[in-house]
This record gives C-alpha cells, sequence and structure tokens, in this order.
C-alpha cells in the first residue's frame, strides 16, 4: 500500500479575525498539501517535502507531527497540523506563475476556508 505524507495548513484571517484552513485545488478539489514518499524517505520528510513544493516554496517547516492516521482503498495516509501566515495567499499566484518546476504548480490555487464557512458549508 502507498503511503501518502503531508499536513492541513491553518490559518489566521486579520480582516475577518477568523482561524480557518488553507487547502490547495487539484482539478475540481480542495486537498491538503501531501503526497507520496520517495524511496528511503521518511514519512516526516516527505511531508516537509511536499508542503514545501504544492506551496511553492513559500512555507519551510521543520517538523510535522504526522498524528492523523486514515486508509483509502489504495493509500495510508499520514496528515499533520501545520501553521501558516495568511499572507502565503497572496503570494501563491505570483510564485506559481514565475515557477517552471513541475513539483510546485500542482496545485493551482490555494483558499482560505474559515472555520466558520466550513461549519456552514460554504
Amino acid at each position: 500500500m502507498k503511503h501518502s505524507c503531508g499536513a492541513l495548513l491553518y490559518s489566521f484571517c486579520p480582516v475577518t479575525n477568523q482561524v480557518g484552513i488553507v487547502l490547495g485545488l487539484e482539478g475540481h478539489h480542495w486537498l491538503p498539501f501531501k503526497g507520496c514518499n520517495n524511496f528511503k524517505e521518511s514519512y516526516e520528510e516527505t511531508a516537509i517535502r511536499e508542503i514545501k513544493e504544492e506551496t511553492c516554496n513559500l512555507l519551510h517547516v521543520k517538523t510535522v507531527n504526522l498524528e492523523h492516521h486514515f486508509n483509502s482503498r489504495n493509500k495510508h495516509y499520514h496528515i499533520g497540523l501545520c501553521y501558516t501566515p495568511f499572507k502565503i495567499l497572496k503570494k501563491f499566484d505570483k510564485a506559481r506563475s514565475m515557477t517552471t518546476i513541475k513539483e510546485y504548480i500542482e496545485k493551482k490555487k490555494i483558499h482560505f476556508f474559515s472555520l466558520d464557512d466550513i461549519a456552514n458549508h460554504k
């Protein structure tokens, strides 16, 4: 079974004073920042690399506590929770448009979803 490692990013919107999560758009789905591990790479190393790549090299975390585990039909997921500054949302589009690195353009865009919006399914 393949293993996918990464994190759900959370942030604080200074305009609305709300806490929320940041997800990335892949295809038609908003997903956390995660991916499969490379040969001889630990799950935490995978999560750190995937967060860096999928945020266009804007977020560098030193550690990820991969405390959430779940399975799909083909993968076992190891997911942590990491803080990201809200300013990443403004920087992402520019960083993505200026790179040709394949791993950095996996997410089409990123978006902040407040916990209130999530609770109300907006």
